[in-house]
């Protein structure tokens, strides 16, 4: 098959790229394409280089990294109107598969089916928050995968879906030798704290209730918008200025524009993010992406895990295996579905409170044997069952069957 996968990086990440790599935007478009991808960034070509180890052809699109896509319409002589559509009409794909869904319209999809006869199957993708636009959108699909805490909402609605659990890229490992196995820190989390139920007012909440403990931690997280007020107070007036026009039926004017698009997503208003000055003298707001989060994950003992509200009861984030992966020790809220995944206290360790959590990191760095024996057995574990080799390969599988 040819498959190509379209997905987005973090505008964050990639203004911190483009920052720290000037230069990268003048390079042509494959030396930009090598030098994006050997940042290691979410989860970066690794699925297209799986696909072609099991013999299908495979392309990636980062369709909002703005200097790669003009440097591909340069390198193919084609107008920089309409980029994303033009690649797919070049590369002639089979599968397309959409890993950020929620960007894309219900029309987009239809024009590709209309203008891309080569095209059999379009898949979506679903693990982050959404509303009933995106819902919608995703009937234009043929199935989605998703999250589990997504599949009886896509269910109740209609929409073909099948349950698909985040994953590790093994080669990642080949970066990490260097490192020598030593591991210096105790504490170790790099994530978003966004205020709001949805989002990770519970994970600050132990976050802060650490911060009180005498356990060392080394915590990355960039303070952006919702702790820069007039940031904040521009996002909570757009997200009023949203609601207001889609009760007048008005919405669609604001649906193309980016700004507006994540604000659409919201469900509740923008809340300003409270820290205290102890947990923010803690805080390292120094950007940490792609190989240099592995590194300094690498480098500790336990890696933290709270998900964000919308994950609701079930184990979902892409976190648990990244930490798993470079074979740190998990330690991650107790969900329901946990045990499908890990087995509790054996090969990662979970808490259910503020409390709980604090005992056992204290618990764990003062048993530094069975701290190393959970970590490996969570990192088997992870390499086994969880690898991007086997999620591949359950694409393949769908696909096959749905063709």
């Amino acid at each position: 098959m040819r498959i190509v996968k379209i997905t987005s990086f973090y505008s964050q990440f990639l203004d911190y790229y483009y920052s720290r790599f000037p230069s990268v935007s003048e390079m042509d478009y494959p030396s930009q394409y090598s030098h994006l991808m050997s940042q290691k960034f979410a989860w970066a070509d690794f699925f297209k280089k799986n696909f072609e180890q099991l013999g299908h052809e495979a392309f990636e699109i980062i369709w909002n990294a703005q200097p790669l896509q003009q440097a591909w319409a340069e390198f193919h002589n084609v107008s920089k109107h309409g980029i994303l559509l033009s690649q797919i009409l070049y590369y002639r794909p089979d599968v397309i598969i959409f890993q950020d869904s929620v960007s894309f319209s219900a029309e987009f999809i239809r024009e590709i089916r209309l203008k891309v006869k080569s095209v059999k199957i379009i898949v979506g993708f679903l693990c982050s928050p959404f509303n009933n636009t995106v819902l919608t959108n995703l009937k234009e699909y043929n199935f989605v995968l998703a999250c589990a805490p997504f599949i009886e909402v896509l269910k109740q609605n209609r929409i073909k879906c099948f349950k698909f659990i985040h994953a590790f890229e093994e080669s990642i490992l080949t970066d990490l030798k260097e490192l020598g196995g030593i591991r210096s820190t105790d504490f170790f989390f790099a994530g978003s704290l966004l205020a709001g139920s949805n989002f990770h007012s519970g994970r600050i909440q132990i976050l802060e209730n650490l911060a009180n403990s005498d356990i060392n931690l080394k915590i990355f997280t960039p303070l952006i918008s919702s702790d820069n007020p007039l940031s904040f107070n521009l996002k909570k007036l757009s997200y009023h200025t949203y609601n207001i026009a889609k009760k007048i039926g008005l919405a669609g004017f604001f649906n193309h524009i980016p700004k507006f698009e994540k604000i659409a997503l919201l469900s509740e208003p923008p809340e300003r993010i409270k820290l205290s000055p102890k947990l923010r003298t803690i805080i390292k707001s120094d950007p940490l992406f792609g190989s240099d989060m592995y590194k300094a994950l690498a480098l500790s003992k336990i890696g933290f895990n709270f998900h964000g509200g919308i994950a609701g009861n079930f184990a979902a984030n892409v976190r648990m295996f990244e930490v798993t992966g470079v074979g740190t020790l998990l330690l991650t809220d107790h969900k329901q579905n946990i045990a499908e995944l890990f087995e509790p206290d054996y090969e990662v360790v979970t808490y259910k409170n503020s409390s709980e959590c604090i005992d056992k990191v204290q618990y764990l760095l003062n048993h530094p044997h069975e701290l190393t024996r959970i970590a490996l057995a969570g990192q088997k574990r992870c390499l086994r069952d969880h690898s991007i080799k086997n999620r591949v390969l359950q694409i393949i599988d769908i696909i096959e069957n749905n063709l």
